[in-house]
């Protein structure tokens, strides 16, 4: 079966363990590329330059494969500057974007299908996705909340989306 490209952008994520959960979430789903922007801790990557102080790059790099368990090696995370950088660099290259975030506006998770090429965003634990990616993205969505909560942690979410956007429809979960 043939897999539409899908990508994860990290805007402003705080912890090292959400982002090595999401990576071993990423390489299950056959993520082609997590972009990591503003201050999400990133794996150091011998390939790419990195001006973080190399204290900051080990530290970053051991906290994560902690959770990541190998797939800080496996999934490309390629560090941009801004969440504008990433945006500007995937519409030019054809992939649709859309935010997970409780919003106004925002549709079901269970209500989208994937049409092309999709880039996924993601935020911060507390604040969640800045208002600049929400305005450019095409499509808000959200997951519906059943219980007593209002949101799931970033990295549980990330799997709830990575799994919707590649099978469809999670189980259990309906309008």
């Amino acid at each position: 079966m043939t897999k539409l490209p899908l990508r994860l952008i990290l805007e402003n994520i705080r912890s090292t363990t959400n982002v090595g959960s999401i990576l071993r979430t990423a390489d299950a789903f056959a993520v082609e590329a997590v972009y990591v922007v503003g201050y999400t801790p990133f794996p150091r990557q011998v390939d790419q330059q990195d001006n973080r102080p190399p204290h900051v790059a080990y530290a970053n790099t051991r906290q994560i494969a902690k959770t990541a368990l190998g797939a800080e090696k496996s999934v490309p995370v390629i560090p941009l500057t801004d969440i504008q950088a990433a945006i500007a660099l995937m519409q030019s290259e054809g992939y649709h974007l859309i935010v997970l975030e409780q919003a106004e506006n925002s549709l079901t998770l269970c209500d989208y299908s994937p049409i092309g090429p999709t880039a996924l965003i993601l935020g911060n634990e507390v604040d969640g996705v800045s208002k600049a990616a929400q305005t450019s993205a095409e499509t808000i969505l959200e997951i519906p909340m059943l219980g007593q909560k209002e949101s799931f942690g970033v990295a549980v979410a990330a799997g709830i989306a990575l799994y919707s956007l590649r099978n469809g429809r999670p189980a259990g979960i309906s309008r």
